[in-house]
């Protein structure tokens, strides 16, 4: 039970922070509230890893962690870019589609995945298909939103297949690694920019909530593993669109077409066949 209350509430973490990240991103600068989250998010798994005093396991077992780390900077910059783009409630579903991504990289090595995770792919690709539509007069913003969406969500499927192969070894200094790398390159970035990161006090408080809460989700994440079947913990916490989408359509009366919301819910649906094969 433990562990089903642990995936349960990692997707309701992931859910409220991608809804406050979306918001804080149609305010202020996507740079400034990545780097100051993923701060946040890197002081809270430093004192953890401190706290445990487990040893570091070694270069060549993190190195994975690494690379994962480098795609996730740019996974964020990118997700946050769709957010303040296109409807959170459509954006949201389709970073879910992510699930995917180790299902085709699977493939890709030979094996040979069960038939509702192949139904699960077709009904997401068509999904991400039915939430690109738009009607004549074009919505440039909102596609602009969807493209960075989907190209989050191959970074995010990436993300996954490299961070699993750290996790096996200690998924606390893996997550310490990657998030470690993430906010250097972001770090790289906005020097190269020239631009420094600038939020009011108020704002500063909501964005570094936003890093808590994404780890405190990993970390939740990770532990229920250890505690429950893969396959269970994995269809739980893939629901973290669910909360995302009902707060947009509550907070902000977020309104999509029959068809893009037609898409949304076959993109869930999708990814849950994916996770529960």
């Amino acid at each position: 039970m433990l562990g089903v209350l642990l995936a349960l509430s990692s997707s309701l973490m992931w859910g409220f922070a991608d809804y406050l990240g979306g918001l804080q991103t149609r305010s202020r600068q996507v740079l400034s509230v990545v780097a100051i989250s993923q701060a946040a998010g890197l002081l809270m798994i430093s004192a953890v890893v401190a706290l445990r005093g487990v040893a570091w396991p070694g270069a060549d077992a993190m190195l994975p962690a690494a690379g994962a780390g480098l795609m996730a900077s740019v996974c964020i910059v990118t997700f946050y870019l769709a957010l303040s783009y296109g409807p959170i409630s459509i954006v949201a579903p389709v970073l879910a589609s992510s699930a995917c991504i180790p299902v085709v990289y699977g493939l890709a090595r030979g094996e040979r995945p069960a038939p509702m995770q192949m139904a699960g792919l077709v009904a997401t690709l068509a999904g991400v298909m039915l939430v690109s539509w738009t009607d004549g007069d074009g919505h440039a913003r909102g596609r602009r939103g969807i493209g960075f969406g989907v190209i989050a969500a191959v970074l995010l499927g990436l993300v996954i297949i490299l961070f699993s192969r750290a996790s096996a070894v200690d998924p606390y200094w893996a997550s310490f690694v990657l998030r470690a790398v993430s906010i250097s390159a972001i770090a790289v970035a906005i020097v190269v920019r020239g631009v420094l990161p600038r939020v009011d006090r108020r704002g500063l408080g909501i964005i570094a909530s936003i890093g808590v809460l994404d780890m405190l989700a990993n970390l939740a994440f990770s532990v229920s593993t250890t505690l429950q079947l893969l396959a269970i913990t994995a269809v739980l916490s893939s629901l973290f669109p669910v909360v995302t989408v009902a707060l947009a359509r509550i907070h902000l009366g977020e309104r999509v077409t029959r068809v893009q919301g037609t898409g949304s819910i076959l993109t869930m649906l999708g990814v849950l066949l994916v996770a529960a094969g």
